[in-house]
């Protein structure tokens, strides 16, 4: 066989039975078809996990002054933002390497993915839409067909239209572009994602999305964890301490770009890092 392509076979195996043991099958289904899927949380798992940081984020932002603030951050009737979640919570360390997100996250975007960005949203009563967007922000049209960067939004609340769901424009993805001023704003486009507690809406970085008014008096908690290709330049910096690294595994540390040979000095790159990271490309899966 040639070289090069046994590789690809191998990659390819690899990621199918992955995806197959954690009965992700369908979702990749999804993904390609409607450009969005829910993991349900019997798949996603870490239950415990799941409410230990929701009741981690909702008393971070408390203590962030959230509630004299009316849950809104930098634009009226818009969620509570909280930043780098990963520095603020041995829960969210344990969140990022969660099995069903590191294997959907690894055959997006392959097995060299780093932690692009890390947020928490505390969302109150709004009669305000979250305007459509894509997350690729960064990236001119026409995006490509392959992905730059995944968002996976851990649902710690229920989610319901009235509750202020994500909402999703199905098949967007396919456009492969930004959407246009005016249908930022048409939200007549938007389906709800209505999902339980314990959900992760997995939503790759071409797809059009944005939110619904919340009608409901009570908070929606979400945890956004967003992965990328390790040519984009992370939103959150992967400076963390020794001390959260060392009592987190290896996957942690190579999300965190610890395996990465770029960003060197005069004495040049580590080598053997570069030599594992050039095999990695050898296709889309690696």
């Amino acid at each position: 066989m040639q070289a090069g392509i046994s590789e690809l076979v191998e990659d390819a195996a690899a990621h199918w039975d992955a995806l197959r043991s954690l009965h992700l099958t369908r979702n990749v289904a999804e993904l390609d078809v409607l450009g969005y899927t829910i993991i349900p949380p019997d798949v996603v798992g870490d239950a415990a996990l799941m409410t230990a940081a929701k009741s981690r984020i909702v008393a971070l932002a408390e203590a962030a002054g959230a509630v004299s603030k009316d849950f809104t951050t930098y634009q009226e009737g818009l969620s509570f933002e909280l930043y780098h979640l990963i520095k603020q919570g041995e829960v969210f360390e344990q969140l990022l390497v969660n099995p069903a997100i590191l294997a959907l996250g690894r055959y997006l975007l392959g097995n060299s993915m780093i932690l692009n960005n890390s947020l928490a949203y505390v969302k109150g009563p709004t009669d305000k839409y979250l305007r459509m967007h894509c997350d690729t922000l960064t990236v001119p049209d026409p995006l490509p067909e392959y992905r730059h960067l995944v968002n996976f939004t851990l649902v710690l609340t229920d989610y319901s239209r009235d509750g202020g769901c994500i909402g999703i424009v199905p098949g967007s993805h396919r456009y492969r572009r930004h959407p246009t001023a005016t249908e930022a704003v048409d939200y007549s486009y938007m389906h709800p994602i209505e999902c339980p507690a314990g959900s992760v809406i997995v939503i790759p970085g071409n797809t059009w999305h944005g939110a619904f008014p919340k009608k409901t008096k009570d908070l929606r908690v979400t945890l956004v964890q967003a992965y990328s290709r390790i040519y984009m330049a992370p939103s959150v910096t992967h400076d963390i301490s020794a001390e959260i690294l060392d009592r987190n595994g290896p996957d942690f540390a190579r999300i965190l770009g610890r395996d990465l040979w770029t960003g060197y000095d005069q004495k040049g790159p580590d080598l053997e890092k570069f030599a594992k990271t050039y095999r990695t490309q050898r296709s889309h899966l690696s």
